[in-house]
């Protein structure tokens, strides 16, 4: 990703100091394996973790790790319910909008 980033500072002739916040918002986008997931929370509505280790095949750690990500970005929320944890997707669509131009 670092040489992805690289190659387009050079490109676009981005200042190095831009580069972070760049990162910073393509993490924010859910990508691959994370899309697929918020389409199974979606579908799914799994009542728990376990619910959701169950129906999407990823390890109960791996999935804990990314829906706490997801949820510090407001993309999904935890639920917590006695003594599970219930996911549930907020966010569906995403738009985003770079300007190079601005002052």
């Amino acid at each position: 990703m670092l040489s992805e980033l690289h190659a387009l500072s050079t490109l676009y002739n981005l200042d190095p100091l831009v580069l972070p916040e760049f990162r910073k918002a393509r993490q924010l986008l859910p990508q691959g394996g994370n899309q697929e997931l918020l389409k199974i929370i979606n579908e799914f509505k799994p009542e728990s973790l376990k619910e959701l280790e169950l129906v999407s095949g990823r390890k109960r750690s791996n999935l804990s790790r990314t829906l706490k990500t997801l949820s510090r970005y407001g993309i999904v929320e935890l639920i917590k319910q006695e003594r599970k944890v219930k996911p549930v997707v907020k966010a569906t669509d995403f738009n985003v909008e770079f300007g190079l131009n601005t002052p």
